[in-house]
């Protein structure tokens, strides 16, 4: 079987499409805080699929993804033949792909640092594979606790994109947009806001409408979220949500959709809330276009100070839980269950999560089966001190009330850098595309390039 897109290879296709990118709906205005660590990690994947999307079964949903031991073997298997560079950039992805999925970070940055040493200077023969390896390093820092870090990488991944693509095409201005999720998570506000509109206005000039989409949408949620606690911003996100709305081309209508949904976000009570959720659904424009999961309407509120993480300094060691559930016909949830914890994660987190997916609500399906989903949350303490970003300060402040006052206990000088007692979260789907069992392959040239 080829091997298809997994977390660390979701870029690498002849496209450069991305599979990952979701959108989430609060039931407010939500803080930068819950904009970065929840609403980024959801967007809805809004360009169209390109081939054939299945929806897993139950006995699919699993954690390990390609087993470690077979990836590790096709690696060296290759690499003992002197394959070409190519394949061993793709399994040394692969293997860092079920290294992660298992909980191995360490291994799983070593398997990519390695194979950045031996191949990242081919950028110009293997632009997207290179790129690819960028990105995978750049994801792992930040689960790490070192965003900053995540930006440098996705800073190399354009810069081996551009050895051989035009900086206006699809490639480059998606890994651009990427780049401006890493500002916005590293509490860089304006620079964020600045990038989402750089690319919207190349994306417009090369044509590409649903990349434009993308980034306007990205903007206007960003807006939108600024301008509950900050008035300035309230003009601002009118006109962003405003410029969605007017554009009546039909590659826009599932942004236009997504601006439709916000005002679920404001909505205050249980019964108030059904009420705006049903009036929405009725003004959703049908959406011919198959994608790869169903509009997420509604998410419940995750406030930072609900998790109680306490004043003890954070730890360098993964901490996350995979929570499989199912997305019924009608949009509602169902069949939610734990299926890994790993590192010091506490039960209360747990059940906040799951309480917020047992909550969710998504736009009604055509699928009669539903669909099967897996997510994971990881706990992630940052590394703060110095100068360090997140230490506190500056772009920080502009959080709610109750995200500065659980950042204070972070934000006294020190230049020793030390972990962060507060935690943020990153929610990434794992939901798999490849059997447990298969042996890993590698794709065509032709489908790369």
């Amino acid at each position: 079987m080829q091997v298809q897109p997994g977390y660390f290879l979701e870029a690498v296709s002849p496209t450069g499409q991305r599979t990952q990118q979701k959108i989430s709906r609060q039931s407010r205005a939500v803080s930068p805080w819950e904009f970065t660590m929840f609403i980024l990690p959801l967007l809805v994947a809004f360009l169209p699929l390109q081939d054939n999307d299945v929806s897993p079964t139950a006995a699919e949903i699993v954690v390990t993804g390609e087993r470690v031991e077979k990836a590790q073997k096709a690696l060296d298997q290759c690499r003992a033949k002197n394959c070409p560079l190519r394949d061993d950039i793709l399994l040394s992805l692969t293997l860092a792909d079920a290294q992660f999925l298992e909980g191995d970070y360490r291994n799983s940055r070593r398997t990519l640092m390695a194979a950045k040493r031996r191949n990242a200077r081919f950028a110009s023969h293997y632009p997207l594979e290179v790129a690819a390896l960028h990105r995978a390093t750049g994801r792992l820092h930040s689960l790490n606790g070192k965003p900053e870090r995540a930006l440098g990488r996705g800073a190399d991944a354009v810069d081996a994109l551009r050895t051989r693509y035009d900086p206006v095409s699809r490639e480059v201005l998606l890994q651009r947009l990427s780049n401006g999720d890493g500002l916005v998570r590293t509490h860089e506000i304006e620079a964020g806001l600045a990038r989402y509109a750089d690319v919207a206005r190349a994306a417009e000039r090369a044509g590409l409408l649903d990349i434009q989409g993308l980034a306007m949408l990205r903007r206007a949620m960003l807006l939108t979220s600024m301008a509950e606690s900050i008035w300035s911003y309230r003009a601002l996100a009118e006109r962003a949500r405003a410029a969605i709305l007017d554009n009546r081309d039909p590659r826009f209508l599932p942004f236009r959709n997504a601006v439709r949904i916000m005002p679920v976000r404001e909505a205050k009570g249980e019964e108030v809330r059904k009420a705006v959720i049903d009036a929405v659904m009725a003004q959703l424009e049908p959406d011919p276009s198959p994608r790869p999961n169903p509009l997420l309407v509604y998410q419940p509120s995750l406030r930072i100070e609900d998790f109680h993480f306490g004043l003890a300094s954070g730890t360098s060691d993964p901490a996350f839980v995979d929570i499989s559930f199912r997305i019924l016909p009608s949009g509602e949830t169902a069949d939610i269950h734990l299926i890994n914890l790993i590192g010091p994660v506490a039960p209360l987190w747990t059940d906040i999560v799951m309480k917020a997916i047992a909550q969710r609500r998504y736009a009604p399906m055509a699928n009669a089966d539903g669909q099967l989903r897996l997510e994971r949350t990881s706990f992630v303490s940052d590394v703060i001190g110095g100068t360090s970003p997140g230490g506190g300060g500056g772009i920080n402040a502009l959080g709610s009330n109750s995200d500065s006052m659980m950042r204070a206990a972070d934000s006294a000088p020190s230049r020793m850098p030390h972990r962060s007692a507060q935690r943020r979260l990153e929610i990434m789907d794992l939901t798999p595309k490849l059997k447990p069992d298969a042996d890993p392959e590698i794709p065509p040239a032709a489908s790369m390039n």
